[in-house]
């Protein structure tokens, strides 16, 4: 290309003068008169002087191209093609010679700035963020100060609470007092009073399950005593003692779904022993069977507990339904966390007053509301027959004895009114076993359907006797009839948990022969010539492989030179052919997988997922099952059920063998059972190592006959009940590799397409100029493609459809933007926001962010901040509560009610409920308001809700049993629960 006088850019159908030189009178006319034929964007008009002429040509790296680069980077071209009213003004400037535009001009030409130039001029503001290094601009926390909350992330149940030391906002959660429980979920806090029954520790008692200790339903006795358990290692959990509750406790059918708490008394033997513990809650039937009900581990802890409590709790969503048998075992596991090489120790207080340790579960005790009973009464609800109407539309309401009135019977069922037992008469048969191996048991049976008596009929059976129907599976027969073809086998069926007959499938190269009493399992011919060797020191032999690996043909193609010498440097990367890697290093088992992202390969090995596994070698990966852990073992029998476990995969994880008690096969002593009546029609009393039963159609049943083996399939009998079939060796040695980049190896093929010998040629020469034809694959470290015709920005990208490459260009996707601008380029860059670059928000200004779907902001306003923000903190537990009227957020404190005592910390509230014990059990107080005198009134510490008897009130029973009845001779009985309820 000649040194261009004018240059003309061409793009989007436009034309701009980039360059002019000094002087020129040369006008640019008659532009339509070029020829414009495979002129694409970036090329350039160029006026020739030498030829007097204009003609577009590709941009060449001389200076020109350069200078396009240089002003296209500063956004001159962008302006040309709006035309940018400034733009135009600029160049006319330039090309006059005007001093403001010419120095625009030469600051473009000489101080383009970088991207990294750019972003270093640019400063911020809080809370706006900004890295100089990426340009990305984003937003800090915004603090209370500025009329924020100072947070940047939030966890279920979390409140911003008033700090009166920070003079800010605290993230926390609500504290749960005794007797409260706190629920976290998504936007939503739910809290509720504790209701449950709690059981003490007695670490001084064994109970009557040794080796167990008891778990009491109110306080020890006793006095304190501890529980010490050592540890010189971290390990998983240790078992340090169980606790299992009385006979009769708890005595109820449901164990609730709810919340259950741990509270435990524990320390270790110094600072920084951190140690674990884990209560395990079990039912524990009458029958000494566990079961695991639910588990939950506390926190963490060391010396600097002291003798603080340990408060866990576990959720349980579900309930476990019980018996009024089943009782409730606590197992205490321990484990040691951290702590050095020596021994530490935890201890575990139990008993005592100050420090006993105790848990909660939420079988629900009496509430303390009043509970209306039928007919106006209040209280337990207890029915007798006045309370019941019977009407003709029902529902009906029967009395036990009313039902079993209604109750008749007919023979042979009994029936007892009184009771209502219902029994069945007795048949006559004497109640004792009836058949064995060699009697059969004969019945009679009456109109009912009762058998009414039973013999023991002896079992004389003769195969030659049996003239009618097939002898099954399960009696030790075949199942099937008298037809057979040549070549069917008997095969297990396990859907059907039978046999089938069927012939053995043949799948290309096999050939199963089928013949009268024989099966021939031979290999199908490859068609290849057998040869002495193909291939030498200067022919390559190309094979043709089928599906199943077998050569089909062989064709000798001349080398016409090669030497390995002229490749001594570099790499061959992907685009050339090549694989991109330097394998010198390579590891066993790594293979070229293709990367999208890198539009290459990388060096990685398979990775495995149970039950597959991958072992590498040299040269070899074998992939794998993994052992199902079922013992090698005869299963079934005549008499025998197989028993199977399978598992998600489908694999038999376990086995059984169930006898069958019914008919034995000693007690066929003679002839021989036919193929007809589902036998083999074979006296197999003689049959020799190897042999089948294999279908013949002329006789219409089995031949025991052995199976034939043809070259290469070898037939080997290695012992009693087993036949093996084999490939004949091939003659080749078995060594790490043959060939390599040097050497090609020569093989020798057989008739049937196998190798049967493989020799290393060294390879004399090869130059590039005789790669004339063909594509070099992907399989064979090539790309798979003609590039020839490739165009400006195309790629060679991983296609797993057709295991190779295609030739595509990157797609662009809002608000990425890819440009190509030249030969061997490609742009990726981000589309402009459309948002002013300027500084947004002051101390009372918030900034307004508009993002789009890509969380790209794309508009940015500002709005007025509250004056000074939020309200500063004055108390603490203050909290930021919404206000309807106001349209606002209000800070205060949460109101106390009552029943509840709400205790406000620096950045934490705790609610709990008032009286009771601890746990938030007490007193039901009864009283009367029929007759004048002093209520009675009682509570004590953790104690479980107890019924007391006030003025004119009488208790029938226990209050601690199933029923209890209260009446009121005089006046109206009310229920106050620790006086929450007095009237």
């Amino acid at each position: 290309m000649a040194t261009p006088d004018i240059i003309v850019q061409v793009k989007g159908g436009t034309t701009k003068v980039i360059s002019q030189p000094s002087g020129t009178a040369t006008r640019l006319t008659q532009l339509g008169d070029v020829n414009t034929t495979g002129v694409t964007d970036g090329d350039v008009l160029t006026y020739v002087a030498a030829n007097g002429d204009f003609e577009f040509q590709a941009q060449a790296s001389a200076s020109g191209a350069d200078q396009f680069a240089r002003d296209k980077a500063n956004g001159a071209f962008a302006k040309a093609n709006t035309a940018n009213t400034t733009a135009d003004a600029a160049f006319n400037k330039a090309n006059t010679a005007n001093v403001t535009g010419q120095a625009a001009f030469d600051k473009a030409n000489t101080a383009i700035y970088t991207a990294a130039q750019i972003r270093a001029n640019i400063s911020n503001t809080t809370p706006i963020l900004y890295d100089p290094t990426t340009g990305i601009v984003s937003l800090t926390t915004v603090p209370v100060a500025k009329g924020g909350t100072g947070q940047v992330s939030y966890s279920n149940g979390d409140l911003l609470i008033g700090n009166t030391i920070s003079g800010g906002l605290d993230r926390a959660n609500l504290t749960s007092g005794p007797g409260i429980i706190i629920t976290n979920a998504n936007g939503k806090i739910t809290i509720d009073a504790a209701v449950g029954k709690t059981y003490y520790l007695e670490y001084g008692s064994a109970s009557d399950v040794a080796p167990y200790h008891k778990l009491l339903s109110s306080p020890s006795s006793l006095a304190e005593n501890t529980i010490v358990q050592a540890f010189t290692t971290i390990s998983s959990f240790v078992l340090m003692k169980s606790f299992i509750t009385e006979p009769g406790e708890p005595n109820i059918t449901l164990l609730p779904p709810g919340t259950y708490g741990r509270h435990i008394h524990a320390t270790t033997g110094g600072n920084g022993h951190v140690a674990q513990l884990r209560i395990e809650l079990y039912k524990y039937a009458a029958n000494g069977l566990e079961t695991l009900l639910r588990s939950a581990d506390s926190p963490q802890f060391d010396a600097v507990n002291g003798v603080d409590l340990l408060s866990w709790n576990v959720t349980d969503p579900v309930g476990y339904p019980l018996v009024a048998t089943d009782r409730l075992l606590m197992k205490m596991y321990g484990t040691r966390i951290t702590g050095g090489s020596g021994t530490i120790t935890i201890t575990v207080y139990t008993q005592g007053t100050s420090r006993a340790s105790y848990a909660t579960t939420s079988i629900l005790g009496i509430s303390g509301s009043t509970v209306t009973s039928v007919a106006g009464r209040v209280g337990a609800v207890v029915l007798n027959t006045n309370d019941v109407t019977e009407n003709a539309a029902g529902p009906y309401y029967f009395t036990a004895a009313k039902v079993r009135a209604n109750i008749s019977n007919t023979t042979p069922i009994r029936y007892d009114s009184t009771s209502g037992v219902i029994s069945h008469a007795d048949s006559g048969v004497t109640a004792k076993g009836y058949g064995t191996a060699a009697l059969i048991p004969v019945f009679v049976v009456d109109a009912a359907g009762h058998i009414t008596s039973v013999v023991n009929t002896g079992i004389v059976i003769d195969a030659s006797g049996i003239g009618s129907g097939v002898l099954l599976v399960d009696r030790g027969g075949t199942g099937q009839g008298l037809s057979y073809a040549n070549g069917q086998l008997l095969i297990g069926n396990t859907i059907s948990g039978g046999l089938d007959k069927a012939t053995i499938a043949q799948s290309a190269p096999v050939i199963v022969t089928n013949l009268k009493g024989s099966i021939t399992i031979s290999h199908a011919r490859s068609g290849v010539v057998a040869l002495d060797s193909y291939g030498s020191g200067a022919i390559i032999p190309v094979f043709a492989v089928d599906a199943n690996g077998h050569i089909t043909a062989v064709v000798n193609t001349a080398i016409a030179g090669l030497s390995t010498g002229v490749l001594t440097t570099g790499i061959l990367p992907v685009a050339r052919g090549g694989t991109g890697k330097d394998a010198t290093g390579l590891a066993n088992g790594q293979l070229l997988i293709g990367n999208t992202v890198n539009s290459g390969f990388d060096l990685a090995t398979i990775a495995q997922s149970a039950p597959v596994i991958v072992v590498v070698d040299k040269g070899a990966i074998t992939v794998s099952h993994a052992r199902s852990g079922v013992t090698a073992a005869t299963l079934g029998g005549s008499n025998r059920v197989i028993g199977y476990t399978v598992d998600a995969n489908g694999h038999i994880t376990a086995t059984s063998n169930v006898a069958i008690d019914l008919l034995d096969a000693a007690a066929v002593t003679t002839g021989i059972i036919q193929v007809a009546r589902g036998g083999t029609g074979k006296d197999a009393t003689g049959i020799a190592n190897g042999q089948l039963l294999i279908g013949n159609t002329v006789n219409s049943g089995f031949d025991l006959a052995t199976i034939a083996q043809s070259a290469p399939i070898i037939v080997t009998i290695p012992g009693k009940g087993a036949i093996t079939l084999s490939h004949a060796r091939s003659g080749v040695v078995a060594v790490d590799s043959y060939g390599s980049q040097a050497i090609i190896p020569v093989f020798a093929v057989d008739a049937n397409g196998h190798l049967t010998a493989v020799v290393n040629t060294a390879i004399g020469g090869l130059a590039t100029t005789v790669l004339t034809t063909g594509i070099l694959s992907v399989a064979r470290g090539g790309t798979g493609k003609d590039a020839t015709g490739i165009a400006n920005g195309q790629l060679l990208i991983g296609n797993t459809v057709n295991s190779g490459f295609d030739l595509a260009t990157i797609a662009q996707s809002a608000p990425i933007i890819v440009t190509i601008p030249g030969k061997g380029a490609i742009t990726l860059s981000h589309a402009r926001s459309g948002v002013t670059a300027t500084t947004v928000g002051t101390a009372s200004l918030i900034p307004v962010i508009t993002v789009d779907d890509n969380g790209h902001i794309t508009a940015i306003s500002t709005i007025a901040a509250a004056a000074g923000g939020l309200p500063p903190a004055t108390a603490n537990g203050q909290l930021l509560i919404g206000n309807t009227v106001s349209g606002s957020w209000d800070v205060n404190t949460l109101t106390q009610g009552s029943g509840m005592t709400i205790i406000n910390d620096k950045g934490s509230i705790t609610l709990s409920t008032t009286g009771g014990g601890s746990n938030g059990f007490g007193i039901i107080q009864i009283n009367s308001l029929g007759a004048a005198g002093a209520n009675v009134y009682a509570e004590g510490p953790n104690t479980a809700f107890t019924l007391i008897a006030g003025n004119n009130v009488v208790i029938v029973g226990d209050d601690t049993g199933n029923t209890v009845t209260i009446s009121v001779p005089v006046g109206i009985m009310y229920a106050g629960y620790n006086g929450l309820f007095n009237p």
